[in-house]
């Protein structure tokens, strides 16, 4: 499990380092698990999107839930 994580790290790095011109901001998607959340602290990690942080909203409940960011689970 170490190995995969690991690889799963050096995958990440590898990707947001090629795809990333300097001065870029970049969005983590899928981050389904606090392990992945604990990934923000490597370079590259601007902005994370995903079912850890909030759960999908109809279109009409987002400006109700951006006012009141609790609603999001946040």
């Amino acid at each position: 499990m170490l190995v995969q994580s690991l690889r799963f790290i050096e995958l990440i790095r590898g990707v947001v380092t090629l795809g990333s011109p300097p001065g870029s901001r970049n969005l983590v998607e899928g981050i389904e698990t606090l392990g992945r959340f604990s990934l923000r602290r490597y370079p590259g990690w601007h902005v994370g999107q995903g079912y850890l942080l909030a759960r999908p909203l109809r279109a009409d409940l987002v400006p109700a839930a951006l006012a009141a960011p609790a609603l999001l689970g946040a």
